[in-house]
This record gives structure tokens, sequence and C-alpha cells, in this order.
């Protein structure tokens, strides 16, 4: 152990690095007032210390039931009770939901413990794990690597050195793109939905044109209405541009993809990518569908169904990913519309 470390640093360190929001708080005339703060609680709540050091630690948190149990919530901690359970915290943005725990250390001295479990943490969990990939440089080391590769098979002779430059290649090219689809969802969701009425048409037109531009001659059929209007926001594109790309990327050579519409009942419409594809691999399907934790040995091999199921939730639709003896990948999205027109 470092004689250098004190305690006090040992447990700042440990306080800064939570990544729940954590108050610390003493009680005075059986009012909790708040003497510290950490970093989370900086940038869930938005306060820093010296703007609210001092203040009753109610000032910040409303229990969901009643407004006016909130003083003796506050106090269960302090005097060395268990205060658990869901509250209102109020942060400079608005109130925002949040389990809180209550942790005493002595009669008049405790910690107030706030975990989010609003859509935003949804979100901002999403958006943390892009950040890991994208904190290393992927993109910029990958370069190099292929780079690399590029001058070996160009000044090399002999099959086994080309044949070793090409796999080196390949897998960058992988890297690179996934590193590309990574800012993608970064951006795409970087703020909560704004639901309007959108004309899917226009834009499946719009991505099948740009595809075409882009591979060698892929056949996409286009068999939808003239008007299919859901309830989406711009993000509806990106939902398109990932499915209708994959299908053609990862399609048997030549490609055949096909877009069509299913009404399932009133309020909802199945819209549907297929290819002619070897499958999505059962595992990869699993995880991206399965609402059970990934673990480490468990994950899909890109992000762009991620990123088509994480705007289809956003929306409170659903998306389904099938694979048919046939052969082929079915990936649908069931999205809530309001109406279509049969094209004429």
């Amino acid at each position: 152990m470092n004689p250098k470390i004190t305690a006090e640093d040992r447990f700042r360190r440990l306080f800064d690095q939570i990544e729940d929001a954590v108050v610390e708080f003493v009680l005075d005339d059986e009012v909790p007032r708040i003497v510290d703060v950490n970093r989370t609680f900086t940038d869930v709540f938005g306060y820093e210390t010296a703007a609210i050091e001092g203040r009753p630690l109610n000032d910040f948190i409303v229990p969901i039931t009643e407004q006016q149990e909130r003083s003796e919530f506050g106090q269960r901690a302090a005097t060395g009770l268990s205060a658990v359970g869901f509250v209102r915290g109020i942060t400079v943005d608005g109130s925002r939901t949040f389990i809180y725990q209550g942790a005493s250390t002595t009669g008049d001295h405790g910690f107030a413990i706030y975990t989010e479990v609003s859509d935003e943490l949804r979100r901002k969990r999403h958006i943390d794990v892009l950040h890991r990939i994208l904190r290393h440089n992927l993109r910029n080391e990958v370069n190099v690597v292929l780079g690399k590769a590029e001058s070996i098979m160009a000044e090399t002779e002999g099959d086994e050195p080309q044949r070793a430059a090409a796999v080196i290649k390949e897998a960058a090219t992988k890297l690179a793109r996934l590193s590309d689809e990574a800012k993608t969802v970064e951006n795409v969701l970087g703020n909560p939905p704004e639901l309007e009425s959108v004309d899917v048409v226009p834009i499946v037109e719009d991505v099948v044109t740009t595809c075409s531009r882009q591979f060698d001659d892929p056949e996409i059929v286009v068999d939808l209405p003239s008007s299919l209007v859901v309830r989406a926001d711009s993000r509806l594109k990106a939902v398109f541009e990932s499915l209708i790309d994959n299908a053609i990327r990862y399609s048997s050579q030549p490609a055949h993809v096909r877009v069509e519409a299913t009404e399932i009942d009133g309020s909802t419409i199945e819209l549907s990518v297929i290819d002619n594809g070897p499958g999505i691999p059962d595992a990869e399907t699993e995880v991206i569908t399965s609402t059970e934790p990934i673990s480490q040995l468990q994950h899909g091999s890109g992000l762009g169904l991620w990123l088509v199921k994480w705007i289809v939730e956003m929306y409170d639709g659903d998306l389904t990913i099938e694979t048919p003896d046939s052969g082929g990948t079915i990936v649908s999205v069931q999205l809530t519309y309001h109406a279509y027109e049969e094209a004429t």
C-alpha cells in the first residue's frame, strides 16, 4: 500500500468514481443539509457543490407517493433508518425519476444515493458504451493498419504474404466500419424523439437510390403503397439506411433485396427488408432481440442492427429477425401508423 495515499484520498477517489449520483449530508435540527456531492451528481443534476452546499437535501428529492412525506423521507437515513424508494430528483433541467437510497455513517451524518431509472439513463448508457469504443481512437489506429496492409500487398510477392495482407486488410476494414457505425449511433441517439407523422415511402426510395449507386447492381424491389405514414421522426431514415445497406452487403451475389409492408392491425404496420444472404447467426439474433444482459461472450458483429433496435424502441415499436428455411433473412420493424394509400 502506498503510504502517501491517505484514507481521505481513497474516499475522495471512490466518491467521485461512483457512477450513481451521491450526496454527503449532515442532520441540522432534523433537517438533512448538503455537505458535498460527487461528479456524477453534478453531471446528472447540474449543480456544483458550491452552489448547493448547506441547502436542505429535501429540496432535491420528492417521493413519488406524496410530496409532504419528503421531510420524513430525508431524515430516516441520517438517523440510521433505511430509506429506499422511488423519488423525483429536481435537476436544473426539471424532474427525473430515481431510486433513492440513504446510508447513515453516524447519527447526524449520511449519504444519499440516486440511481436514475428514466429513459434518459437508457440513452446515456447506450452512448457510454460507444464512448468506450471511440475514446481509444479506434478509427485512427485502424487507418494505420489499413495503410500498412495495402503497402504489404503492393510491395511483396508470393501467395502467402498476399493472403496474410488481405486478411489484415479485411479485418481492419470491418473495424473501420464498426467505428463509423458507432459514431452514427452516437449522433442519432443524442436526443430523445419528438414523434410526428412521417411518410416512410420517400425515405425508403431515397435510401434505395443511394445504395444502388454505392453497390454494384443490387436488385432492390420496393413493394410499398404510394404513401405510408407512421409515428416517427427524422431518425427513421437511419433505420432503413442500416437495414438496406446490411441486406445488400451481406447478401449472396448478385444481391436481391425486397422492402415490403404488411398491415398487422388497425394501428400497426410491419415494414420488412428481405435479402438472399446466408442469414444472421442465431446467437447474434438472440442477443439483439433478447432483453437479457449482454455478456462478454455474447455480442453481435456490428452496431447496425443495434441502431435499428434502439431507434425502433424509441418509437415504442418492435424489431424481429427471421431466417426462413428457404434461406435469406427477414428483418422487420413494427411501427404505429396512421394510414396508407395504394399505389396507382
